[in-house]
């Protein structure tokens, strides 16, 4: 296996300066025009952009993971495993055919180091071995233990009807199931830790909304009502302690204000990155970045390749 590294240096308006590598791992032998099937996850790869205030984005950096989609990504504020205290684990749907088999996909995970000198890749492991070919759309979270729960859907009863499961990881890399189906859902999940329990946004891409589950234990969780909120494949993160910013799709990636209690919008929703044409941008995965800035991972695909 080889590693294609090429570095990126950052400059944030607001007087942080840092590099990010992208750095992605590709198949043993490249199958003849396998990146130009038109509209398909093996064309997408992984970008980032930074913000002082989660609203105004700096321009493009990237690709940070070249055929890689649906990322994920939580830093770590204590040591775990083999990374050190501030490491952004950045986890996401690898389609670069591991193991040579077009469509082969696997979750894997990029840590970048605190200084985003270091970036490592590597392939997540499951107790349950059938899970590595099952499970995508990944979900992290910190528990307050230090464990990494890992949230992802696998296949249920139909297109729209799939199955949440979890796992827990005490280095990051390898997973051991939990037992039973989180929940139902018509499609990916995201996960928040509130102060009176746990989050949950479930995507629905038919009219690209996210219905809302709560859970008291991060296990046992139910659908809250009817409420449909703007946008699909949502990530979020913290505000304040009442109050987290939603950034999702809607012909591009939206972002607005929500108040977990109520599950109310505050203020107005914005469009924070917009595709251009013949391309799609979206699944947005913000990671707190200083005090109050944001690094936005995001995919993006061009249609028409």
């Amino acid at each position: 296996m080889k590693f294609r590294i090429a570095l990126f240096v950052i400059f944030l308006s607001f007087g942080l300066v840092g590099t990010v590598s992208a750095l992605s791992q590709g198949p043993p032998k490249q199958l003849p025009n396998h990146r130009k099937e038109r509209g398909t996850p093996n064309n997408d790869d992984v970008y980032v952009r930074l913000s002082e205030d989660g609203v105004k984005m700096s321009a493009p950096v990237g690709p940070i993971v070249k055929q890689g989609s649906s990322p994920d990504g939580v830093k770590l504020f204590a040591p775990l495993g083999e990374f050190d205290t501030g490491t952004e684990l950045l986890y996401f749907v690898d389609f670069s055919n591991w193991g040579g088999r077009p469509h082969s996909e696997r979750i894997a995970m990029i840590a970048i180091g605190p200084d985003t000198k270091e970036q490592r890749v590597k392939r997540i492991k499951f107790d349950d071995s059938k899970m590595e070919k099952r499970a995508v759309d990944p979900s992290v979270v910190i528990l307050p233990d230090g464990r990494v729960r890992m949230y992802f859907m696998t296949p249920g009863l139909s297109r729209y009807a799939k199955n949440i499961r979890s796992a827990v990881s005490k280095d990051g890399i390898n997973f051991t199931m939990e037992k039973g189906v989180r929940i139902e859902a018509p499609g990916n999940p995201e996960v928040h830790k509130t102060s009176g329990g746990w989050l949950m946004l479930l995507s629905d891409e038919r009219n690209h909304t996210s219905r809302v589950a709560i859970s008291k234990d991060g296990l046992k969780w139910f659908i809250y009502g009817g409420i449909e909120l703007p946008g699909a494949m949502a990530g979020v993160i913290a505000h304040d302690d009442r109050t987290i910013r939603v950034y999702a799709n809607d012909g591009g990636i939206i972002s607005y204000l929500l108040d977990v209690n109520t599950f109310k919008i505050k203020g107005n929703k914005k469009t924070v990155v917009q595709g251009k044409k013949g391309s799609l941008v979206g699944d947005p995965s913000p990671v707190r970045s200083g005090k109050n800035g944001v690094r936005l991972y995001y995919k993006s695909r061009a249609v028409y390749r």
